[in-house]
């Protein structure tokens, strides 16, 4: 009736009040979808999605990044234990890299089991992961907060993991990330 007689006004106010009532509608039943949707998860949490249903696919994540990231590893370990100069501050248990170094042959196993356990569970002993935070003067007299540096101890196994970690992570982000990813 519309298309013959565009210009009455009665039927463009039949028209708008029309749309009106679908917008409502429309709106009312995706309220209800967002409120179902609501109940669900608070009833069903993560058993919701059949992704986290099936426990296989977040194994598959976890052993496929473990690999990713544990492989190529076992040969550099001794190699970035001395890579990592002796002479920078020692840990908070106050050994320093020169300590490794020096020990290799006493201590070399006890440090590649603690790091491979690590990338292997994903846990580190507190007393590994602990750093202590020193504030060097940058001048002779220091008079304001500005005039210090922060320094972090970190223990030496941590820096051994952080070290490994790091150089196979910078192999493999070309790999995890797009080119058109990263920002210009």
């Amino acid at each position: 009736m519309l298309q013959r007689d565009p210009l009455n006004p009665m039927l463009l106010d039949q028209e708008l009040a029309a749309r009106t009532e679908l917008l409502a509608a429309q709106q009312n039943y995706q309220s209800f979808l967002q409120q179902k949707a609501k109940i669900n998860w608070i009833r069903d949490g993560d058993r919701n999605t059949s992704l986290f249903h099936v426990g296989k696919v977040t194994k598959a994540y976890i052993s496929y990044y473990k690999t990713l990231l544990s492989s190529k590893m076992e040969n550099r370990k001794k190699k970035v234990v001395f890579e990592i100069p002796g002479n920078k501050a020692p840990g908070p248990d106050g050994f320093s890299s020169f300590y490794f170094q020096d020990n290799w042959e006493l201590v070399g196993e006890d440090v590649y089991r603690t790091v491979t356990s690590f990338f292997d569970s994903g846990k580190i002993l507190k007393e590994i992961n602990t750093t202590v935070l020193t504030m060097v003067p940058k001048m002779k007299c220091p008079n304001t907060v500005k005039d210090f540096k922060p320094i972090a101890c970190c223990n030496a196994i941590y820096k051994i993991a952080t070290k490994l970690l790091s150089s196979r992570i910078k192999c493999i982000l070309p790999e995890l990330v797009s080119s058109s990813q990263g920002g210009s």
